[in-house]
């Protein structure tokens, strides 16, 4: 229903409507929690009464949420009111792109600089399977400063079917019209592809025209597909011919009209990415011209499309594609592309650093996790196959690298570098690899390695490793890391990471002379040779910001050309790792997202997320805990970028979007725990050798001060309502982990609470003080437990089949804790005497964060879970997939 200015969505308070379509009404609104201007979009009814599509819906925009691409609007998230459910989003100030055109001719260059950056948020979506299916000049905002944010990605798809909506037909709002039980027209009359006003199923080169009727509108200044009617128009977009001599523009940018334009999806554009580098190569020199007319040249290329590539496509259908084709380089005459997902119940993991494809180009491997367990193992996909397998021997393995022969792979676990074969059987120990970040495995068995922030080498038969290069601190170098051995076996690239921004980047040295090197590119993370094949030159690829790109290189010292870019939004992780791979035959491996990090979050009872912190750079966040008021959160955060653990606490306040650091001594601070108050956090420290409980004011003025000393670690865990109790756990050389109580009134007397055999961690007063919630592993796994405080001798079983990290709601009627990827609740009630528990339910998945003590915390009320996000997450349950291209060395041809 239509809101008033005043009216509250939640947290959000209408200021103004902003307009109306198919999709609902749209209004300015005020953040009351973040203080900041977003849009609302009130969802029909029709569709919020549907489940199905409701589902859907929220799906779509759960990956719409972590596009984070800067040509398209950002979605903060979905609110729920009496009005229906509604989307929150980004408030783009500026115009449209049907207004700027409006406004009179757009010039060549700006134009195109709109086209662009148009293709750019188009290439991010389709990279990850999604479809616009509306794009229109009505949904292209561009800025003050001529930046361009898309509009609405794929809600056209989760529309109702219904009636047409007369009109202009020309410029119609969003159409729903029910053809048969097969399909629906979903679309904007005028910019709709054929396929779409036929009612067929739709892809990515559906968005494509959209492009091309899009670019034809901004280069000629008129509409494309003009029509009385609805109908009308419908009737052009599939019948009218199209008269390109009409167009005036450069040949390229013609050409390029014309590929999008092409009624036969097999003939169109396959790519938008192809779109962007035309555009690109024409804006750094617009001299090049064709020598073909774009119908001329459409009808040639068109024509030269053997049939074997009708075959090819089919099999992309279904993310196959025959080894036998990909072994005949005569019939490569285009890079074909297809996405790669994880194993049925499994899920990618850390695939920045757990992904690499084998030199010969048979076999990609990928770390992955099996639904419900954090522990990671490497699996090998086929490439001629649509099977993977599990490769035993490779628990908790990271990095994994391929054997010149790609029989056999390194990897590291445990901090310990290892090989295993490709066939199966025992993995090998080589070494020890701490802090490792890469490896590479020459054709004479020497295997280079980062460990310590230098690289080492070792024989592919074990050893001692012996470092090969040695950080020079006059060059203000940090790490030495991604080693990858170079053809001739005797010269390696390597990049050197420095505060000295002439010395940071990709280089080249020899094993003989390490020290004498050439700096090749100015990147922070890995590089990788290409060597010639097939009538292609040599290529250096490396990530040049966010995108990749391709240089000429001899393999030796020598670059030539410009950098040539082959896919954008590569994603890289907060240590540098860029997530992209290739094969000595042509086959390039990379998952697309950009810069991901650890992030804060909010999560509803079922799940809806709402960011509240951009992406990091630290190399671990965890613990987190909300203050008592709820206005600010305290965190772990590890801000080394190099795995040097230096961790210390820091508080944020979501209001303000402010990160403030509490801790600057010696050693390392974790574990923080709010006073009742608010007024001081207590938290555990190392500097003295042993990890102590320390507390100090929370604003960050004063001394730390010490409050437990002895032989033993220890982890603050809580801090009980009457201010009189900190929980901890201590690290007991005989029993393991143990629970105590630290009395803070006069000599701070530790309290036994658990000691036992057995580990129990993770202990929480309830709000009452009068028991404690705790995880233990007696009974062979661990068990979430209620006991008394203080011990009284009574204790329950909450949990039923596992579970870890507990915590209570603020009025103790409720438990939560995290069991095989999700998060659960269980009722509680303690009249007078025994503990009465519900059944354990679950709420929602939740990704589980190794190294933390906890990943999440409750609001008082509990309906808000404070989640932390690692960075190789898109949402609770999957990734990105990866995209695999075969012959990418054609694409630079475009």
């Amino acid at each position: 229903m239509p809101l008033s200015v005043g009216d509250k969505l939640g947290h959000y308070e209408i200021l103004s409507p902003l307009g109306a379509g198919g999709m609902g009404e749209v209004y300015r609104a005020q953040d009351t929690q973040l203080d900041r201007e977003v849009a609302i979009k009130v969802l029909p009814v029709a569709l919020a009464s549907d489940p199905d599509r409701l589902a859907r819906f929220d799906r779509e925009a759960k990956i719409l949420a972590a596009l984070n691409h800067p040509n398209i609007a950002v979605i903060y998230g979905l609110v729920e009111s009496a009005a229906g459910r509604a989307l929150v989003m980004e408030l783009v100030a500026g115009e449209t792109l049907a207004d700027r055109i409006k406004r009179g001719p757009i010039a060549l260059n700006e134009a195109l600089q709109v086209a662009r950056q148009i293709a750019e948020a188009l290439e991010a979506a389709h990279e990850r399977g999604i479809v616009h299916r509306d794009l229109k000049p009505g949904n292209v905002m561009i800025t003050q400063s001529g930046a361009v944010k898309v509009l609405d990605f794929g809600l056209a798809a989760m529309t109702q079917v219904g009636a047409s909506t007369p009109g202009d037909p020309n410029n119609s709002p969003t159409l729903t019209i029910g053809i048969t039980q097969a399909g629906v027209v979903m679309g904007t009359a005028g910019y709709m592809a054929p396929e779409q006003a036929a009612g067929t199923p739709v892809d990515r080169r559906a968005d494509i025209w959209s492009y091309g009727v899009v670019l034809w509108e901004m280069l000629s200044g008129q509409r494309l597909f003009i029509g009385d009617t609805v109908a009308h128009t419908l009737a052009a977009v599939l019948q009218t011919p199209l008269d390109f001599d009409k167009l005036t523009a450069p040949a390229p940018i013609k050409n390029l009209v014309c590929r999008c334009l092409d009624r036969d999806v097999k003939n169109r554009l396959q790519w938008i990415g192809e779109a962007r580098v035309v555009i690109t190569k024409y804006l750094a020199d617009p001299t090049l011209s064709a020598t073909d007319s774009p119908t001329r040249a459409a009808r040639l290329r068109y024509s030269r499309v053997p049939w074997i590539a009708a075959v090819v496509l089919a099999l992309l259908a279904t993310g196959a594609i025959s080894w036998a084709f990909l072994q005949r380089p005569a019939a490569e005459t285009q890079s074909l592309r297809y996405s790669l997902e994880a194993p049925p119940d499994t899920r990618f993991v850390n695939t920045y650093f757990n992904t690499a494809i084998s030199p010969d180009g048979h076999f990609i491997a990928f770390g992955v996790n099996r639904k419900g367990s954090p522990d990671i193992t490497i699996w090998l996909r086929p490439m001629d196959s649509l099977d993977a397998r599990e490769l035993p021997g490779t628990q908790g393995a990271n990095g994994p690298f391929w054997s010149s022969d790609s029989k056999s792979i390194g990897f590291v676990a445990a901090n310990k570098l290892k090989r295993v074969a490709v066939v199966g059987g025992t993995a090998q120990v080589l070494c020890d690899a701490p802090n490792y970040q890469g490896g590479t495995w020459g054709s004479d068995g020497t295997i280079l390695f980062s460990a310590n922030n230098v690289i080492q080498r070792v024989s592919a038969f074990g050893g001692a490793a012996a470092p090969v290069t040695v950080l020079d601190s006059s060059l203000q170098e940090t790490a030495h890391r991604f080693p990858s051995i170079l053809p001739d076996g005797k010269s390696f690239l390597s990049t050197i990471l420095s505060s000295n921004a002439q010395v940071q980047g990709v280089h080249v040295a020899s094993l003989e002379a390490p020290k004498k090197r050439l700096r090749l590119a100015s990147s922070d993370a890995k590089a990788a040779y290409a060597p010639p094949r097939d009538g292609h030159a040599g290529y250096l690829l490396w990530l040049r910001e966010l995108t990749l790109v391709a240089q000429g290189f001899d393999g030796k010292a020598h670059i030539e050309g410009d950098p040539v870019p082959l896919a954008g939004q590569v994603s890289k992780n907060s240590v540098n790792r860029a997530a992209f791979w290739i094969s000595d035959n042509g086959v390039l491996v990379y998952r697309s997202g950009g810069e991901t990090g650890y992030q804060i979050l909010w999560a509803d009872r079922d799940g809806k997320r709402e960011v509240l912190t951009a992406p990091t750079t630290d190399t671990r966040i965890g613990d987190p805990r909300i203050s008592p008021d709820g206005s600010r959160i305290a965190i772990e955060r590890d801000t080394s970028q190099s795995g040097g653990q230096e961790f210390d606490v820091w508080t944020y306040e979501p209001a303000r979007r402010v990160m403030t650091r509490l801790t600057f001594g010696q050693g390392r601070s974790q574990r923080p725990v709010w006073s009742p108050d608010g007024r001081q956090i207590a938290f555990s420290n190392d500097r003295t050798g042993t990890w102590q409980i320390y507390v100090k004011d929370a604003g960050g003025t004063g001394q730390e001060q010490l409050l437990t000393d002895g032989p033993n670690a220890k982890a603050a865990k809580d801090w009980s309502r009457d201010g009189r109790y900190i929980l901890y756990e201590e690290q007991d050389p005989k029993n393991g982990s143990d629970i105590r109580a630290l009395l803070l009134a006069g000599d701070h007397k530790p309290i036994p609470v658990l000691q036992t055999p057995f580990n129990e961690a993770q202990a929480q007063f309830s709000p009452d003080g009068k028991w404690i919630t705790y995880q233990s592993d007696e009974s062979g796994a661990n068990q979430i437990y209620v006991q008394s405080f203080p011990p009284s001798g009574g204790k329950w079983q909450i949990s039923t089949s596992g579970g870890i990290s507990p915590r209570w709601r603020g009025d103790g009627k409720e438990l939560y804790f995290y069991n095989s990827g999700a998060l659960w609740a269980a009722g509680i009630r303690a009249v007078g005497g025994p503990i009465e528990a519900d059944a354990p339910k679950e709420l929602f998945p939740i990704t589980f964060v190794n190294g933390p003590s906890y990943f999440y915390d409750v609001t008082r009320d509990g309906q808000r879970v404070l989640e932390i996000q690692p960075p190789d997450t898109l949402n609770s349950q999957q990734t990105n997939p990866l995209t695999v291209v075969t012959n990418w060395q054609a694409s630079l041809k475009h």
